[in-house]
């Protein structure tokens, strides 16, 4: 436990004093004792205690210790002086036995003692009062106030008009301030208070606060999640964990806005409030008002376990787009829910409003993903997603929807080992339209696009292993032998194609509807290879059996098998080079012959559900030269380079496994197909020239019509990580489009920041949106004012915002709280 009043005793003891430079220093007016009872109260006047060396310091007006009588005894009290310097033989004390029972009161009682030169006897102190702009410090711990009162028979303190600081408890690091009319602190070392108030503020009126009808603290001990370098647990450190009741957020002493008063865990956000900004002319909203609230809840025996975000929003264009999300663990169970609702009340801007159109006003967005982790084998994933309309995800979360997964509920039931995996996928859109496809929708007119369920899927893969060795004499391993790899697979599903019901966008005709296709499928397949290596040479030669029957043919009548069998070679090589100073370069040439061969039905007699149904016979070589260079004394690759080439034997007879590159459908093809180089650039793993640097590059070539058919790169440089980061990417798919964007991040000084992204285009079309934003880090506030030009829809506008800094950022070092005079 901290109690307050014994931190004042800790302050003054002779053993802390040791070998240091400069010796702590007592300072008083007087000191006086008089019996009473049988007790002798000890009062001292202008108390000041100073120990720089070890940032320690006491001050009281009037400090009034009373003893037990009978265990004081005749002991000089030092009444006749007015200072004192403990001398080095005192500074280096031997532990009592009361110190050495762990308890902050007990050590605290036999410091005092010790330095008052009172007898080492536990319960000689029963009551330390301190009155008269009291300041208490220790390091990571300072009181202020203006009565503290300490009972050391009940180990319980009272503080008046407190002020406590605890130094790095608060979120991110930053301080954690306590105030309080009247705070008590009990035996075990928790606060209980009324009218009390939690800032990350230092100054001596807060710029904000917490304040609260009543607060409870308890100190957790947070045990360490790593070993540290010397191989043993990290030490355990304390925390604090807040349970408020009845929160207000105030400025300036002004109480602006009630919120919500969770229970904070240690380290965690105490301000339900998270910020609050302002657009003027958004293209989407109009003049819009979004309020963040974002806190923790615990639920259970969990210090935390639930995260929650509410950011309600004021649109004079919209309405009040209202959304939530929650982010919840307990024991083998998480989730992560996104809810969104809005009662529209203008029309959309997204450019597919051309094409189809919402068929109300009600918008909702409802994304539920669950997880159960029974054990280290079983996992069940239960998600859910339900949209109102086609447009919700682009007009509302156009970041979000460009890089999220497409949302589809789903039921997925996975047991795996090291030997086998089997899963149960069941897939299902539950609403009308589902997500909108990154690619947008045909024109109306023609047939609707449509989505595929799997009602449901089950498989079963048995990992590759050893059936039996073949002796092979020197060409085998260090046994002359060789393995016979087996491994195989089964599947059995439904699946139904149907088609999204759209409704086309005024004055255009409406899609053609089709009626729903379902197919049952069973699939199974089997692998054999017997790899083996000389000298640094592979090669492993197998072959690959796959048979799929089908409930219906493409016509609906009748059922229909289909088979393939693939005969594949690889050969290959590892190379190895070291260089000077430890650097290595790794060289992995590979080429594979791949032959396929179909039986049965053709892929046009039956319903193409997936990449499965599609299997065609063909013949491809890959070659591919993959390079890794390492830097001294580290596993991960400086650079990852790779260059993968097809060849086709029979141009009409393309083998296409959608991994390899293959040309695109209506391409023309030749004998070689498209060449694409990959590279993965991290100069930051070695040294601190190149930190921060990364770039990752895709580039793909038409090698028959000699025109680059894809282009990806990204490059982003961090020199500082907290000062400049800027970057760019880029990408370009044959003539269909051209898209990029520049970005950069600086912050220029402590209190500064600017943000910059400005998308481009080569192919004619308007890039997405330009934003320049500038940020100012106040001492508890970061203040931002933005400029968005939205090319895609036209018009500009203007936003402001404002959040708590210690949401933003881990503290600074300038940032250290600072000492009342």
């Amino acid at each position: 436990m901290i109690p307050a009043a014994l931190l004042l005793l800790s302050l003054i003891s002779p053993g802390s004093f040791a070998q240091e430079p400069e010796p702590a220093k007592a300072r008083w007016i007087s000191l006086n004792s008089e019996a009473i009872d049988d007790r002798v109260e000890i009062r001292i006047e202008g108390l000041e205690f100073n120990d720089p060396s070890q940032g320690r310091s006491l001050r009281a007006a009037l400090a009034i210790l009373t003893l037990d009588r009978e265990k004081y005894g005749q002991v000089d009290l030092l009444s006749d002086t007015q200072e004192r310097v403990l001398p080095p033989e005192e500074q280096e004390s031997t532990p009592t036995a009361a110190q050495e029972q762990g308890t902050i009161g007990g050590r605290g009682r036999a410091l005092i003692q010790e330095f008052l030169g009172l007898p080492e006897e536990k319960d000689l102190v029963l009551r330390v009062y301190l009155q008269g702009d009291v300041l208490l410090e220790v390091p990571g711990t300072r009181i202020w106030c203006r009565i503290l009162d300490f009972n050391a028979q009940t180990g319980q303190s009272v503080i008046k008009d407190g002020d406590l600081l605890l130094d790095g408890a608060g979120p991110n690091g930053w301080p954690m301030r306590v105030l309080g009319k009247e705070l008590r602190e009990q035996a075990d070392g928790s606060l209980i208070g009324k009218e009390a108030a939690l800032t990350t503020c230092t100054e001596a009126e807060p710029h904000y606060a917490l304040e609260v009808e009543s607060l409870r603290g308890h100190p957790v001990v947070l045990k360490g999640d790593s070993e540290n370098s010397s191989g043993e647990d990290d030490a355990e450190e304390t925390g604090w964990a807040w349970y408020p009741d009845g929160a207000f957020l105030a400025l300036d002493g002004t109480r602006l806005l009630p919120l919500p008063s969770p229970d904070v865990a240690p380290g965690e956000s105490f301000l339900g409030f998270r910020g609050l900004r302002l657009e003027v002319n958004d293209s989407v909203l109009g003049t819009a008002m979004e309020l963040e609230f974002r806190n923790q809840l615990s639920l259970g025996e969990s210090v935390r376990n639930l995260d929650w975000n509410f950011r309600p929003t004021f649109s004079s264009r919209r309405g009040l787009p209202l959304r939530n999300q929650f982010a919840w663990q307990h024991g083998n169970f998480k989730a992560d829910w996104d809810l969104f609702y809005l009662r529209d009340q203008a029309s959309d801007r997204y450019r597919l409003r051309n094409l189809v159109v919402r068929d109300g006003n009600d918008r909702y967005r409802i994304h539920l993903d669950n997880r159960w982790d029974f054990d280290k084998h079983w996992r069940l994933d239960a998600d859910l997603a339900i949209h109102s309309d086609p447009l919700v995800d682009p007009e509302f979360f156009y970041r979000e929807w460009t890089q999220q997964d497409d949302a589809l509920s789903e039921l997925y039931l996975r047991r795996h080992d090291e030997q086998d995996l089997f899963q149960i996928r069941t897939l299902y859109r539950l609403d009308d339209s589902g997500f909108t496809p990154i690619e947008g929708y045909p024109a109306p007119g023609g047939p609707a696009p449509r989505t595929l369920d799997t009602l449901p899927q089950a498989s079963y893969l048995s990992f590759s292993q050893t059936l039996f060795e073949i002796p092979v004499g020197s060409l085998g391993g260090k046994d002359g032998t060789i393995p016979f790899n087996f491994h195989w697979g089964a599947e059995a599903g439904r699946y139904r194609q149907r088609d999204r019901l759209l409704h086309e966008a005024p004055g255009q005709p409406p899609y053609l509807r089709r009626a729903n296709t379902t197919r049952d499928r069973l699939r199974a397949w089997l692998e054999a290879a017997t790899p083996f290596s000389f000298s640094g040479i592979f090669i492993r030669p197998g072959a690959r059996l796959q048979a799929l029957a089908y409930s219906k043919d493409l016509a609906d009548q009748e059922s229909v098998e289909r088979g393939a069998y693939e005969g594949f070679l690889e050969l290959g090589a590892y190379l190895v080079r070291d260089w000077e100073h430890g650097w290595q370069h790794r060289v992995l040439p590979q080429i594979r012959f791949r032959d396929l061969n179909t039986r049965g039905v053709s892929p046009n007699e039956v319903v193409q559900m997936d990449s499965v149904d599609r299997i065609r016979s063909g013949q491809v070589v890959e070659f591919s030269l993959r390079q890794f260079y390492h830097a001294p004394d580290n596993g991960l690759p400086w650079m990852d380079l790779d260059v993968l080439i097809p060849y086709y034997p029979d141009p009409d007879r393309v083998y296409d496994d959608g991994l390899f590159p293959a040309p695109r459908r209506g391409q023309p093809v030749d004998h070689w197909g498209p060449a694409e180089v990959r590279l993965d650039w991290t100069p930051g793993v070695y040294g601190p020239t190149l930190r921060g640097v990364r770039l990752e590059s895709r580039i793909r070539q038409d090698l028959h019509r000699g025109n680059l058919e894809e282009v990806f790169a990204r490059l982003s440089i961090q020199p500082d990580p907290q000062g400049l980061r800027y970057g760019a990417a880029f990408r370009k798919v044959d003539h269909r489009f051209s898209a990029g964007e520049v970005f950069a991040e600086w912050r220029f000084a402590e209190a500064w920041e600017i943000q910059l992204r400005q998308p481009f285009t080569l192919s004619g079309n308007a890039g997405r949106s330009t934003r320049v934003e500038l940020y100012y880090y106040g001492h508890d506030f970061v203040f931002s004012v933005g400029y968005t030009r939205d090319q895609a829809r036209g018009g500009t506008g203007v936003g402001f915002g404002i959040e708590p800094r210690f949401t933003r950022e881990r503290r600074y070092p300038a940032q250290q709280a600072k000492m009342r005079p």
